[in-house]
């Protein structure tokens, strides 16, 4: 702890009195927990990821289901009760703030709770007016898992160790939605009620904040030195003991500004964030597209193989495991070139080397597409399409594994606006994305749809390659990067 002669704070103490500012936690420090408490937390944080990307896929499998009990007439009514749940992620980035001024800790078990309880109100809803807008409450609360529980991952580790553990997460927000599928579909399977999956959902996300109120500590330290100031105030009955976050003058006028207005604002004056966040949106909104084209590719019903809601929901399982190769690949391969090229020059790295990654990614992207696309016919074996989705699994990691280090990079004190602007993106991009495929798929069949996704990866695609050569030009004409 330190004592510094502070004039500019008014509160509980006289006007212009010493204040001791408390700016340091000394050994208590999170990034100072044994290695094995660190990354035990880490994957359990990652876990309550996946209770809420999870939640965001819940229906799959159960949509014929849903759609016989309400009696739909067109499956689109069935599929907003996905989509309208990723809306509800539009909103999510607020929970950055909030992790920021009440804890990581108290910010996501309060979500945790939440969700379960929107997740049993899916369970119970008697009309589909209530369905969607349970979805809605459950996808905007489920939002404070993917947006806090990066930071929070942060909080613990150095920079050297930080890749790596972030590379774990980011795993997360799509294992969820490659888990639900099957136990959707072998639900559906075994003549369960739908309402069972969310059943599983309440108890999986509950179960998650029971654990969460016992073994998940506070990680952010502007919260912790806030706890020791208050402390010492109590333990000394001496009011001037104060932390830099007590000091700080900005309303909240100022953080929904942050959140809401100046990510619109860097997206329109910012043309490498907006390039790189409509990729990043495509690539998100293709994972919950392929919900609805897995049905063209899997299931006689609409011309594919004769697989069961469950199988079919099994063909998710690759998706999931290009997604951990990625991660592996992230942190052992690119990260660590990253760090002995900032050893071999004693300085920071210029943030392009940061989308090597999204360039592999994107060559990925684009052999999946044709791949699975061409090879989607009955009589030519699953295992081709099956094995194909490994690659987007693998694509969809690297690529926003890397775009987000290169925004954190590029834009350091408006990263979090920045990022803001690209999960807003991203979560539209996904509500809307299942929304149109089933028409498409079904207008012009799964080897033509596919055909038009990959024309737009090609696209795309060529973004991290043409930051790599002329990123170092739009970031020094950028008003809000370095």
């Amino acid at each position: 702890m330190s004592d510094k002669d502070i004039t500019t704070f008014d509160k509980d103490t006289e006007k212009n009195s010493e204040l001791f500012l408390v700016d340091s936690l000394e050994g208590d420090s999170p990034k100072l927990w044994p290695a094995w408490k660190r990354w035990s937390l880490t994957v359990f944080v990652g876990i309550i990821a996946i209770a809420s990307a999870m939640a965001s896929a819940g229906t799959t499998g159960v949509a014929e289901d849903i759609m016989a009990e309400f009696d739909f007439t067109d499956e689109i009514e069935a599929t907003l009760c996905l989509s309208v749940y990723m809306l509800g992620y539009v909103l999510g980035p607020i929970w950055g703030p909030a992790s920021e001024a009440f804890g990581r800790k108290y910010t996501l078990i309060f979500c945790l709770w939440v969700l379960t309880l929107f997740n049993i109100a899916d369970a119970v809803s008697s009309t589909p007016e209530a369905l969607y807008v349970c979805r809605f409450f459950a996808g905007f609360f489920g939002g404070c898992m993917i947006i806090v529980v990066g930071p929070c991952i942060g909080d613990m580790f150095t920079a050297k160790d930080k890749q790596v553990a972030l590379a774990i997460y980011a795993c997360c927000p799509y294992l969820g939605p490659s888990i639900a599928p099957i136990v959707s579909g072998f639900i559906h399977d075994s003549g369960t009620s739908w309402r069972w999956m969310f059943g599983v959902l309440a108890i999986f996300s509950g179960s998650c904040a029971i654990l969460a109120l016992f073994i998940l500590p506070e990680t952010y330290e502007p919260v912790l030195l806030v706890w020791k100031a208050k402390k010492l105030r109590k333990e000394t009955q001496d009011k001037r003991y104060v932390a830099p976050k007590e000091l700080q003058t900005k309303g909240m006028s100022g953080v929904m500004n942050d959140i809401f207005t100046k990510p619109f604002v860097m997206l329109a004056y910012e043309p490498m964030l907006a390039a790189l966040s409509f990729y990043s949106a495509f690539v998100y909104g293709v994972q919950y597209l392929l919900f609805e084209a897995f049905q063209f590719v899997y299931s006689a019903e609409k011309g594919g193989h004769d697989m069961s809601n469950g199988v079919r929901g099994l063909c998710f399982i690759p998706l999931s495991l290009g997604s951990v190769i990625a991660a592996m690949v992230t942190a052992l391969f690119f990260n660590r070139r990253y760090i002995k090229r900032m050893n071999e020059t004693g300085e920071k790295p210029p943030p392009e080397i940061r989308l090597e990654g999204a360039c592999l990614g994107g060559i990925f992207g684009i052999i999946f597409f044709f791949w699975f696309g061409w090879t989607s016919y009955p009589w030519i074996s699953p295992w081709s399409p099956i094995i194909a989705s490994t690659l987007w699994g693998a694509a969809q990691c690297m690529v926003y594994l890397a775009q987000v280090s290169y925004i954190n990079d590029c834009y350091t004190i408006s990263a979090a606006s920045a990022l803001s602007g690209l999960v807003m993106c991203r979560s539209l991009f996904a509500f809307a994305f299942p929304l149109f495929a089933n028409k498409m798929y079904e207008g012009i069949g799964p080897r033509w749809a596919c055909t038009i996704l990959g024309i737009v990866q090609i696209v795309l695609a060529i973004v991290p390659w043409v930051l790599i050569y002329k990123g170092p030009a739009f970031r020094a004409r950028s008003k809000f990067g370095e």
